[in-house]
């Protein structure tokens, strides 16, 4: 497969807020149909249909609440890790940008790994 992945951080944090919108609406509402009255909504019939609303849907619009809840958190942790590793793969580039646009000469640049395997850069891959 080939292809590239990008990934919009800004839009990520648009959908984040979007979601964590929702997700707040959804569980105000439902807040508020539970502690409606007659009084509140000005007839016995609009509080009756409140109240047959809230006992069909309210069970689920609580879990679809909390659901999208839990979702800001993993796209919330889902950006921070696309972030870091654009930072990774920038410092990566960065690193091996000068050794190439001097024609390749020179020693390769050690990495992390390198360094923690002594020798890595020297091995023969058909060994």
């Amino acid at each position: 497969m080939s292809g590239t992945l990008k990934v919009d951080l800004a839009a990520f944090g648009e959908l984040i807020d979007t979601v964590g919108r929702a997700a707040d609406a959804l569980k105000q509402s439902s807040g508020a149909l539970k502690n409606v009255s007659a009084r509140d909504l000005g007839t016995h019939s609009l509080d009756s249909a409140a109240a047959r609303f809230q006992d069909r849907w309210g069970y689920g619009i609580e879990k679809i609440a909390y659901a999208s809840a839990t979702m800001v958190d993993g796209l919330k942790e889902t950006r921070t890790t696309y972030a870091k590793a654009e930072e990774s793969n920038q410092s990566l580039m960065k690193m091996f940008e000068a050794p190439l646009s001097a024609g390749g000469s020179g020693p390769a640049p050690q990495s992390p790994a390198s360094q923690r395997v002594p020798g890595i850069l020297n091995m023969d891959p058909h060994e």
